[in-house]
């Protein structure tokens, strides 16, 4: 079986969680628990209801139910992901998208959405720049980890909930904040009727012709900053990685594994031989969600031999998907699904995207590339928000308009309105008695 490097981890990680642990109390009842008996519920830390569910749930027996295998993974890795996620409400909520599907189902109204392309976990950080296949640059949601079909209402509700989330970091007060879920819908169902008159927003990469000035800012930094050299030159000298506190040696089985992996997807590719010879393979720490899974980056051979056209491959786990907790099937090969996900969603999608396996764990592979994103805390005022949001309804919209339903879309996003409004208010409030909870757990 595919095993982690422990000790090189914990080398990397001993000055963070030092620091961490001067300005906070030693772990005490859920990392101590989970860590003395993996596998078994945390009992006793249930949460409060949000008015409108009809069932009690176990906050902390969900958390150890979806976190069992990774502490026996890695559990320093799981302590660094829990400390994290104590950090705010919106980090809290970027890495639980279990939860938010687990609650799901007791919102009957809300699973009654048009069956359409969900991105899955659509937060409004899940968003930033892409190389397409043409060499251009543009602004789309860039993580389809957790893509999968299902009620449009699923992805309108996990970005309403984000909006509040990160405007009240803002310092955006109740009213404000329900104006701007009230402005992201309205502009979402616009963007759905632009569509249906323009089909050929279908097909187009985004970029700043079609985005606000934050995003299409994106997109031209994007654009100047692109230099593959220097971006080789900064993760790698002389053909090796230089490694970090997220960048770590791989160990000798891990490095069989991955090269696996990479002889599993090279079969499906038709480049010359010696192009995708590996040079170097590292073990990477990334993301909020997806902390804990199995992530690899690999340095190799690019169409010539000049180091200078070399390519950095991320080969990455591919989960079951969140929603699953909220009844979806799990599908056949998690890392294809993923893969078609995210060429469906994207015009011009990476053209080294592909499917594989890590040993007994399904995997995809895709390219690894610097991402401009915008920053939330420059969003200061409404009126940047709303600019903001002109641009993410732009996105989920074409997203669920290519289930080919628009007319059904549009109808039940105006009859569903005000218990998506509903929903995002509660569970806005949810999410954050949830995080103190979980914060006076460590």
């Amino acid at each position: 079986m595919l095993q982690r490097s422990m000790r090189g981890f914990l080398l990397a990680l001993a000055g963070t969680l030092a620091m961490l642990s001067a300005c906070q109390a030693p772990p005490q009842p859920l990392m101590a628990y989970a860590l003395q008996n993996p596998g078994r519920p945390l009992n006793g830390f249930a949460a409060p209801r949000f008015q409108g569910l009809n069932t009690q749930r176990d906050l902390m027996a969900l958390m150890q139910r979806f976190h069992a295998p990774l502490l026996q993974r890695n559990p320093t890795l799981i302590q660094y992901k829990y400390r994290e996620m104590a950090t705010s409400p919106f980090v809290f909520y970027r890495a639980t998208a279990f939860v938010y599907y687990h609650d799901l189902r007791q919102e009957s109204a809300l699973s009654q959405g048009v069956s359409v392309p969900l991105q899955g976990d659509f937060h409004l950080e899940n968003m930033g720049t892409y190389l397409t296949s043409q060499g251009s640059f543009a602004y789309d949601a860039n993580d389809f980890d957790e893509a999968v079909t299902g009620p449009h209402t699923w992805d309108l509700d996990r970005l309403a909930v984000s909006v509040h989330l990160a405007a009240e970091e803002a310092g955006m007060g109740r009213r404000d904040r329900q104006a701007l879920n009230q402005h992201f819908l309205q502009r979402y169902i616009a963007q759905l009727q632009r569509i249906q008159q323009e089909p050929g927003l279908l097909q187009v990469p985004f970029d700043e012709r079609y985005l606000d000035k934050e995003a299409g800012k994106q997109v031209r930094q994007a654009r100047e900053r692109f230099d593959r050299p220097a971006w080789l030159a900064e993760h790698s000298r002389n053909g090796r990685f230089v490694h970090s506190d997220k960048l770590l040696p791989a160990s000798a089985d891990e490095a069989r594994t991955v090269q696996q992996a990479l002889q599993l997807y090279l079969a499906q590719r038709r480049e010359p031989a010696g192009f995708f010879a590996i040079k170097d393979i590292a073990s990477r720490i990334a993301g909020k969600g997806s902390l804990g899974r199995y992530r690899y980056v690999v340095l190799v051979e690019g169409a010539s031999a000049a180091p200078q056209d070399d390519l950095i491959l991320e080969v990455k786990e591919a989960i079951t998907p969140a929603a699953s907790w909220a009844g979806i099937a799990a599908a056949p090969d998690e890392g294809q699904r993923i893969v078609q996900a995210c060429r469906q969603a994207l015009p011009g999608a990476d053209p080294y995207l592909g499917a594989t396996r890590l040993d007994a764990y399904p995997a995809f592979v895709r390219e690894l590339l610097d991402k401009e994103t915008v920053k939330l805390d420059k969003l200061s005022r409404v009126k940047d928000y709303e600019s903001f949001l002109d641009s993410v309804a732009l996105i989920m919209a074409r997203l669920h308009a290519r289930s080919g339903q628009i007319p059904a879309l549009l109808s039940q996003t105006a009859a569903l309105a005000p218990e998506i409004h509903s929903f995002a208010d509660r569970y806005f409030e949810q999410v954050k008695a949830d995080h103190e909870l979980f914060r006076r757990s460590l």
